[in-house]
């Protein structure tokens, strides 16, 4: 629909992302090692992830801890 807003969460396992499709997101992005900003899941996470939910998914690829994109000199 056109000017509604699409609610995208974070989901770290599969448990993540069947609670956040019942709780209204429209979209889901896929990591691991959230607390050093997200590296790229487990293929087998995805597939798990994919299989239990049916919103879209994107996936996070970032394979190094510490990757920041307004670097200050």
């Amino acid at each position: 629909m056109p000017g509604v807003p699409l609610l995208e969460v974070i989901a770290c396992s599969v448990a993540d992302a069947v609670a956040a499709e019942r709780g209204g997101a429209g979209r889901l992005e896929i990591v691991r090692a959230l607390e050093a900003g997200g590296l790229t899941p487990l293929l087998s996470l995805v597939k798990e992830i994919v299989a239990a939910v049916s919103i879209p998914v994107r996936v996070m690829l970032r394979e190094n801890p510490g990757f920041e994109t307004n670097r200050r000199s």
